[in-house]
């Protein structure tokens, strides 16, 4: 073969030299078959030898020696990026069929579909399942930047919320008597305040104590303020009535003064339910010519029930008698605190 620099037999091929000019003979159109049986390649020779026959790719990778043309089912090959923004279309994806082809898949027109599998193993394109939320749900840790529930309980040790806004309070959040997290306004859960009086205006333009006798329960019935949450109502006029439960701090006070050499211990009588549970600051007898006015004042906490009643009497000590006892200011103020 007088055109070609290389000999090849029965051991082999030589080195072909020169390389560069190997296929540089007269080339003639070898014509065109649909399957073939060898790829020819040439080795690091340059010497044309039958590429082994096996499944797969064709792919050129570069190795310490160089390019290297091999055949592979587990191509690996360095891509060029192709960079989409969120919601933008792609275009199809490479999947292998069920019949072994590698085809590009064509979804349906369909929006929000996902890639998922099926009970075969097999991948489908299919909309999200429907799911349940277990019922009740138990978290250990929840970080949201937004989340929305239809009933929460927590039992950790701490409820911790950090990041709020400020701003005028509308509202407010506390427990009821269940212990379910409940929301109410600060006119009905914060600190709230009513006071009642012997008369209609402070200061009192009548005075209807000041001809009461000892043992009796005092007219406190106008409702001079209340902060808005209707703590206490108004029975009758010497009767209050509970409307909203809760632990109570409640003051009351009075002046008792003595007339025509009157005398007695007065003392001023927190009723509730019809009991006494507070007498004040009771004086001791009063008898001397020159003090003959005391003022009555006392303090007192405890819880209080809806309809429980609270009534302000003259202790039965007052004494007085022939209607030488007087009594002015009678005023009584109720703090809900909790």
């Amino acid at each position: 073969m007088s055109n070609s620099n290389c000999q090849c037999g029965g051991c082999g091929c030589s080195v072909c030299q020169p390389a560069n000019v190997i296929y540089q003979r007269p080339c003639t159109d070898p014509g065109v078959i649909n399957v073939g049986a060898n790829l020819l390649v040439s080795d690091s020779n340059f010497c044309n030898r039958r590429l082994a026959p096996s499944e797969g790719f064709v792919v050129i990778n570069l190795v310490p020696g160089g390019y290297q043309v091999s055949s592979t089912t587990e191509p690996n090959v360095n891509l060029s990026t192709f960079a989409v923004a969120s919601g933008a279309a792609i275009g199809n994806i490479l999947v292998r069929n069920t019949d072994g082809i590698i085809r590009t898949l064509a979804p349906a027109a369909v929006a929000n579909l996902i890639l998922m599998t099926n009970a075969a193993g097999q991948f489908v394109l299919s909309a999200l399942p429907p799911f349940s939320v277990p019922d009740p749900l138990s978290v250990t840790t929840l970080n949201a930047t937004s989340a929305t529930f239809g009933s929460l309980t927590v039992t950790g040790p701490t409820a911790k919320f950090t990041g709020l806004v400020t701003g005028t309070i509308a509202s407010t959040v506390g427990l009821d008597a269940s212990g379910n997290l409940v929301l109410g306004t600060p006119a009905a859960t914060g600190v709230q305040t009513a006071m009642f009086y012997e008369s209609a205006s402070s200061p009192g333009a009548t005075t209807p104590n000041q001809t009461i006798t000892a043992g009796s329960m005092l007219v406190i019935g106008n409702q001079l303020y209340d902060s808005g949450a209707s703590l206490l109502s108004v029975v009758n006029t010497q009767k209050l009535k509970v409307n909203v439960a809760g632990k109570y701090t409640i003051e009351f006070c009075c002046q008792v003064g003595y007339t025509g050499g009157g005398t007695g211990t007065p003392a001023l009588n927190l009723v509730i339910n019809g009991i006494t549970v507070n007498t004040g600051n009771a004086r001791g007898g009063i008898t001397s010519t020159t003090d003959r006015t005391a003022f009555i004042f006392g303090v007192d906490a405890r819880d209080l029930a809806i309809n429980d009643t609270v009534e302000l009497q003259l202790s039965s000590t007052a004494g007085g008698a022939g209607n030488r006892v007087h009594v002015y200011e009678a005023r009584l103020v109720a703090q809900k605190f909790q």
